[in-house]
């Protein structure tokens, strides 16, 4: 069997010898049914000033951090 990375150097990583047949076969599509949440208040609805300030903001971080990695 082969054994993880971790596995081998970390006593407390256990690995387990899986049969992939025998999951497959007891695979179910099961989905629960959720039900919609109901829609949120007027009053608690960020502003559109308060929308692109944040996207602003949060554009330079990415450029900011696309520059540390290249």
């Amino acid at each position: 069997m082969c054994k993880l990375w971790e596995a081998k150097r970390k006593p407390k990583v256990k690995t387990a010898n899986v049969e992939r047949k025998v999951l497959n076969k007891k695979h179910t599509v099961y989905m629960p049914n959720i039900p919609d949440s109901g829609a949120c208040l007027e009053h608690l609805m960020p502003s559109k000033e308060w929308e692109d300030v944040f996207l602003a903001d949060f554009s330079k971080l990415k450029l900011r951090q696309r520059a540390i990695h290249l």
